[in-house]
């Protein structure tokens, strides 16, 4: 075993094999020129990541280990060609989250993962724990959505800083299940709280918050399949709007102190229902922190790895049908980051959020979706046009060419988290009034999408519906004019007293 990396991870990692009977470590490489030739931890550092196929092709290596906790993207892809051209494995430690958990081992290194070719640099997480920790140490946390891919992680590190006790607020039972399974295999030290419950239901949100009474709220609970809510408008806005509306006030009337509204960089110039949906849970958010005094933020980024329902997934799973591998265009981009690191940075948003700010995580680069195919065809060691093919079928209802962060009416302050913006809204079109969002709720309740297409067109929050723009038009004139005559003086959406109809 070669290991690439002689810091903390790699000593950490070569005194564990000094117990192995099974594993030989020939020595370290490292890009520190003022490490090559010394001794650290029993191992002698060989030489720089130059030399790889060299020194494994002298001293035999069948498995080189790179033990840098962020190794860049193409220093990876490097070593990951050089490895298949001696026939030697390349095997990566765990992200730094993970090893904060525990000392560095060999039964913890795996495989070359998407994520680690993403081209982007990961988040040094260390430098955020002192804040994070006292913000969220010893409080009641609630989060919706927790059996999903961002609520579980959002819980797996809220549990790391000992919170006094986390509510898992899903509606799916089988997924609050799991992640409470897994959860009771730790120390055990905080208590967690399982409810079965669906957000757009008043009276049992109400009756969990008044026995759990939580201090603080993360809202991860949403229907985020783009292509599904084209075809379910109706369903989109009874969840995304009016179940956001119900759990807004429910924080109100309990006196929350914090409330994290997760949204999407879908949301800037939506031109989906999913995405126009995250963009008015943003303004709702805004009135409520502005108008109802709720301490509370909004967090915007783009795909997650290996969430579920994204792309990674799906590409891996026809990958191992033998394809052929669907990409919907050759041009069509995406921000990527890894699930841990998007989390962490919530974390930190909701720590400095208090007036409805919305939060913006620095993406990196947008890779193009068919190169992050060929990535993966590559890992699992195939080649395209060799047994597997990559066919393009089309954008989808509601899908871009390329994602946005930001738009054109809203500009960015840097704060003292790295890669994290404060987004900084001009104009009105970042406020909605709460006969809007009744009007929303009515049409769903009435499954009248049309009605849908022509009131989000008419917030003036860039929607715009291709498939039936005609109709649409038609169908918000008459929208528009009702609402003129009967909103002359409509107030902002926040109202501490009026329900939703």
């Amino acid at each position: 075993m070669l290991l690439y990396g002689a810091g903390r991870a790699g000593i950490a990692l070569a005194r564990d094999a000094k117990n192995r009977a099974d594993v030989e470590v020939v020595g370290f490489l490292d890009d520190n020129n003022q490490k090559v030739g010394t001794v650290i931890a029993e191992t002698r550092v060989l030489g720089g990541g130059d030399l790889l196929e060299r020194i494994a092709t002298t001293h035999r290596v069948d498995q080189v280990v790179i033990t840098m906790t962020s190794p860049p993207p193409d220093v990876v892809r490097k070593a990951l060609t050089e490895c298949r051209r001696i026939s030697a494995t390349l095997k990566v430690v765990p992200d730094l989250q993970a090893l904060l958990l525990g000392h560095a081992r060999i039964e913890q290194i795996h495989d070359v993962r998407i994520e680690d070719l993403l081209g982007r640099q990961s988040v040094d997480i260390t430098r955020h724990e002192p804040m994070i920790r006292q913000m969220y140490s010893s409080r009641r946390i609630a989060v919706t959505g927790a059996g999903g891919s961002i609520g579980a992680e959002l819980v797996r590190q809220l549990m790391r800083v000992r919170p006094r006790s986390v509510a898992l607020l899903d509606k799916d039972e089988n997924a609050v299940y799991d992640l409470q399974q897994e959860l009771l295999a730790l120390d055990g030290e905080v208590k967690i709280e399982p409810r079965i419950v669906d957000i757009r239901s008043e009276e049992r949100l109400q009756a969990v918050f008044m026995e759990f009474n939580p201090q603080i709220v993360f809202h991860a609970a949403a229907h985020k399949h783009v292509p599904l809510m084209e075809e379910n408008p109706c369903e989109a806005i009874l969840n995304n709007v009016g179940g956001t509306e119900v759990l807004l006030r429910a924080c109100r009337n309990h006196r929350v102190e914090q409330f994290v509204y997760i949204s999407s960089d879908k949301a800037v110039n939506p031109v989906n229902i999913m995405g126009a949906t995250k963009r008015i849970g943003e303004m709702m958010v805004r009135a409520s922190a502005r108008q109802g005094g709720l301490s509370a933020a909004s967090v915007r980024f783009g795909n997650v790895l290996g969430s579920r329902g994204s792309v990674i997934p799906l590409f891996q799973q026809q990958i191992a049908r033998g394809g052929p591998v669907t990409v919907t265009h050759p041009d069509v981009a995406r921000y990527f980051m890894t699930i841990p690191e998007a989390v962490h940075l919530v974390l930190c948003a909701g720590a400095l959020g208090r007036c409805g700010e919305t939060f913006v995580l620095d993406m990196g680069v947008p890779r193009k979706i068919v190169d992050v195919a060929h990535e993966l065809i590559s890992l699992a060691g195939l080649e395209i046009g060799k047994g597997i093919e990559v066919t393009f079928t089309g954008l989808r209802p509601g899908e871009k060419l390329n994602e946005e962060l930001v738009e054109s009416t809203e500009s960015v302050r840097t704060m003292q988290v790295e890669k994290l913006w404060m987004v900084e809204p001009q104009g009105s079109n970042h406020e909605i009034s709460l006969e809007a969002v009744n009007q929303l709720i009515r049409s769903a309740r009435q499954n009248d999408h049309l009605r849908i297409l022509a009131q989000l067109q008419d917030l003036g929050i860039g929607f715009r519906a291709p498939d039936t723009a005609r109709t649409v038009q038609v169908v918000g004139a008459r929208a528009q004019a009702a609402a003129a005559a009967s909103q002359v003086q409509a107030p902002l959406y926040f109202s501490a007293s009026k329900a939703l109809s």
